[in-house]
């Protein structure tokens, strides 16, 4: 059980090698197995009820973290999970008032036995280093929840107008970048020096130094 707190990867035919050298004792690949599924429940719950307290987690960002998005669909036929989206306000506000105007898409799969895909955007701080803004976990990656994704994204920063989309050359996330953002203003940024930058707004172009916070726009 201590080692599994420590060690959760800790393979079941391991277990069946180091049974043997230790107690001399000849088990079965199923029982170890099992054993296993039971320790781990014993040690992080059952993953049935981490799902079904994912309501009470949503109320208690939105408690504890005033104006972060957050949204938790259930089927109302099977009562099952359907996603879960979640931009805390810390992370939004970190980005709007000191992150690049830029942001990188990107998914990873859920290997448990529920399987899913989880979409995340992150970006980078001025310190380079990467800054999470949001993600959401549904059951695939598709054109539909990238689509939705991006949507709540953008909700989420309506503040921040200028940014910028960096992303693996996917079709679900094309088809949903350019679904979502197709009535959004276009603007390039083109770093100059240090803090300084050239936005491009079609034919009309400014200078903007964000270490004096001024814009040629406004002189």
């Amino acid at each position: 059980m201590d080692r599994l707190r420590g060690e959760p990867s800790y393979r079941p035919c391991m277990m069946l090698k180091d049974i043997h050298r230790d107690y001399e004792v000849e088990l079965n690949y199923n029982k170890v197995w099992k054993g296993k599924e039971l320790a781990m429940h014993d040690i992080h719950g059952v993953e049935e009820g981490a799902y079904d307290r994912l309501r009470w987690y949503c109320s208690a960002i939105k408690e504890t973290n005033p104006g972060s998005f957050v949204e938790c669909e259930i089927d109302h036929y099977s009562n099952n999970f359907k996603l879960l989206f979640i931009c805390f306000n810390a992370c939004a506000t970190g980005f709007i008032n000191g992150g690049r105007p830029l942001v990188f898409l990107d998914d990873t799969h859920i290997k448990n036995k529920y399987k899913g895909c989880i979409l995340v955007v992150v970006a980078k701080d001025a310190n380079d280093d990467l800054f999470t803004l949001a993600y959401l976990v549904v059951d695939v990656e598709n054109d539909d929840n990238w689509g939705w994704f991006c949507f709540q994204l953008k909700s989420a920063l309506l503040s921040y107008p200028t940014m910028e989309m960096v992303k693996r050359l996917s079709p679900s996330k094309e088809n949903a970048l350019a679904k979502t953002y197709a009535e959004s203003r276009s603007l390039k940024l083109r770093k100059a020096c240090g803090w300084s930058f050239e936005v491009v707004d079609g034919d009309k172009s400014f200078a903007v130094d964000l270490s004096a916070m001024t814009c040629s726009c406004r002189a």
